[in-house]
């Protein structure tokens, strides 16, 4: 297998503002994949409901396990807008995406999908939270929607769909950390 490298602004790991734009051609990728935790419930990372490499599965989310390739991403520039990235999932080879097809409206799932860089629904812009929110929002191009934990859920069994929802400032639910981890070898 071939690794391939990008070279992120520090503004996505929460170290500067957001000045910084992507750089790279957009095939490459970060060197080490990172683990997408919710900022404040830092329990719980984005995860691949049953660790599948099939297209269509659900993004959750599930208690962060080291290891395991589920819940381990990377971010892949977009060679047309500097701004936006894929974000590539390590066991799978595919893209959180909005589940297809596309739609604006709140409440729609978050899946894997093949990658395509050309498509909407699958490109992220990532950007410091508001003030008075902890970590990064997930904004995504097609819908101008964040990545949104489903009513802030944590408790067990800890397994929730994610999906994209208005913006809100102050919400928990939508405000994530992104810990770069070693390359795990557990589906």
């Amino acid at each position: 297998m071939t690794r391939r490298m990008v070279f992120l602004p520090l503004f996505l790991f929460g170290l500067a503002p957001l000045t910084g734009v992507l750089a790279g051609c957009g095939a490459s990728t970060n060197p080490d994949p990172i683990q997408i935790q919710l900022a404040i419930y830092t329990k719980d990372c984005i995860d691949v409901l049953g660790a599948s490499t099939a297209p269509g599965a659900y993004l959750q989310l599930y208690p962060c396990g080291a290891g395991k390739l589920s819940q381990e991403w990377n971010f892949v520039s977009v060679p047309n807008d500097v701004t936006a990235v894929t974000v590539v999932n390590e066991n799978s080879k595919l893209c959180m995406s909005v589940a297809y097809p596309y739609d604006t409206y709140p409440g729609q799932y978050i899946i894997q999908a093949p990658c395509d860089p050309t498509n909407p629904d699958m490109l992220w812009r990532v950007q410091n939270a508001p003030k008075g929110q902890a970590g990064l929002q997930f904004i995504n191009v097609a819908s101008g929607e964040c990545l949104d934990d489903p009513y802030g859920m944590t408790d067990p069994p800890d397994s929730y769909h994610m999906q994209q929802y208005y913006c809100t400032a102050g919400d928990p639910g939508q405000g994530w950390n992104n810990n770069p981890v070693q390359l795990g070898d557990i589906p």
